[in-house]
């Protein structure tokens, strides 16, 4: 399945760590107590497309594989539950497993939200990332 150029990255949070954001919506509030918006993180400054390096851009797709798994397992698993210990226990180790996973993939946090910034917002970038990612996903299930 070809992904569509725009959607593959919007659609599926941007920068994926960042998704925790959302999940913790609830975390630090009282049973019966509305659960406050989290505060958006400061945007960094964003780099030029040219900055981003094959080898950046190789790892950030492997992160990224590796970060949407552990997303959508999170998702999944935390859907209709309302223990707010659980939830918060939950996230907090989704987070951890998803820096592992990028670290895994060669990259530091920081980088890899670097990156994706770049992709989501300069379309020559962003197509070659979703090629990559097409490249490898098709990989994948061959392999199977």
């Amino acid at each position: 399945m070809k992904l569509s150029t725009k959607n593959v990255i919007i659609g599926t949070g941007i920068a994926s760590l960042s998704f925790l954001g959302n999940l913790s919506l609830a975390q630090g509030t009282a049973p019966g107590q509305p659960a406050q918006p989290a505060q958006p993180p400061a945007q960094p400054e964003v780099p030029d497309a040219g900055s981003i390096s094959d080898g950046q851009l190789d790892k950030t797709v492997d992160a990224y594989i590796a970060v949407n798994e552990l997303q959508t397992k999170i998702q999944e698993k935390l859907a209709g539950e309302n223990d707010q210990a659980k939830i918060q226990a939950e996230v907090q180790n989704a987070q951890a497993k998803m820096v592992e996973a990028v670290k895994k993939a060669g990259l530091e946090p920081q980088e890899y939200e670097k990156v994706m910034s770049v992709v989501t917002q300069n379309d020559e970038l962003r197509q070659k990332f979703i090629n990559k990612l097409n490249e490898k996903q098709q990989a994948e299930r061959k392999t199977r």
